[in-house]
């Protein structure tokens, strides 16, 4: 019956594997940024050079505060 539908599980498998392990990379990239960011706050850098730096969104960065 799969065949007559055209389904193929394991390229079904395949793709949504590739997009979970996309979706954790910039998940995790997102924590690494954000750890980041708070440790440059805690050093007292300013908003603007944060920004420069991590490339956050300011208005993420002002979230943050």
């Amino acid at each position: 019956m799969k065949e007559e539908k055209g389904i193929n599980i394991e390229e079904i498998e395949k793709t949504s594997y590739d997009n979970g392990y996309d979706d954790g990379k910039s998940d995790g990239k997102y924590e690494m940024q954000i750890e980041i960011v708070k440790r440059l706050k805690k050093a007292n850098i300013e908003d603007n050079l944060i920004v420069e730096i991590t490339d956050i969104n300011p208005l993420e960065l002002k979230d943050l505060n």
